[in-house]
């Protein structure tokens, strides 16, 4: 058995755990109806948001995967409203919520980000990346692509000194750090645009291997030498963004912070009916 497929094994014992999927409707990691995959049946808008995306997560069958990070942010937001109770992290309160938002980057390029979900009410917003196990894959970009080191390609040329300083700092070997700078990039371009007060928080959402789950002796050692290597270098990358953080009140009349978390710290969180606490015990 591989490495990843160690941790999809996982994944599919505590989906099966649900009671609501069976052995025989799983073809090796896979659902054989992306349904199987959802808590609840998706609505046609928040289907609509899937289809639209870059990312082709329905159509190319991405989220019939019982390792999908899109499947698993859909089951923890799920259709309508969420509610955040009292967090030091996260500002509590009833959020309308949006999957797949892109927003632009670079004045000089036609790829946006792609933000996996996108809490917001009249106080507060929380743009959200979710990662399941591409984190433990490790193929991440490393690098900034050159036209990130350019001031001429910022879209607010008043900011574009300090991007391109940072962007020089933050390359990790574990951590997604570029993908999470870009998002940055993308929030803040989109804060001017909109003019708005308010609370803005970026969410990098995580899933770790449960309490409990035991692997062969050889994947559980890397697998925890990745996961502090993840913890630090996003220590590292938060404290090489300060400047940036401080810069959005400046110029969007917004606060902003980088957070990270896991799923199953976010979980706790989280207003769930008893059905749907049950549920999402597949990923804690």
């Amino acid at each position: 058995m591989t490495y990843i497929n160690s941790f999809c094994d996982v994944l599919k014992k505590r989906l099966i755990e649900t009671g609501r999927v069976s052995l025989d409707q799983i073809t090796s990691y896979k659902v054989k109806h992306i349904k199987d995959n959802f808590f609840e049946t998706m609505t046609g808008s928040v289907e609509q948001q899937y289809l639209m995306a870059d990312g082709g997560e329905i159509d190319s069958g991405k989220m019939e995967k019982i390792r999908s990070s899109s499947a698993m942010i859909y089951n923890l937001l799920g259709n309508s409203n969420v509610e955040v109770k009292e967090d030091k992290k996260l500002p509590s309160g009833i959020y309308n919520n949006k999957f797949e938002v892109k927003l632009k980057t670079l004045e000089t390029s036609s790829r946006k980000a792609n933000l996996d979900a996108w809490l917001f009410n009249d106080d507060a917003e929380i743009f959200i990346e979710s990662k399941c196990l591409e984190w433990l894959e490790n193929g991440s970009e490393k690098r900034l692509k050159d036209s990130y080191f350019k001031t001429g390609s910022y879209v607010h040329n008043e900011s574009a000194n300090l991007f391109v300083k940072i962007a020089r700092l933050i390359s990790c070997s574990q951590y997604d750090s570029c993908q999470m700078f870009k998002h940055t990039l993308a929030i803040f371009n989109d804060l001017i645009e909109r003019k708005i007060s308010k609370k803005i928080i970026l969410l990098n959402l995580v899933w770790e291997l449960p309490d409990g789950e035991n692997l062969e002796s050889n994947y559980l050692e890397r697998y925890k030498l990745q996961e502090r290597l993840e913890h630090l270098e996003f220590e590292y990358f938060y404290e090489n963004m300060k400047d940036i953080i401080q810069i959005f009140t400046t110029y969007t009349n917004c606060t902003f912070d980088i957070v990270f978390m896991t799923v199953k710290e976010f979980c706790k969180i989280m207003s769930y009916t008893s059905e749907k606490q049950k549920y999402i015990q597949r990923y804690l």
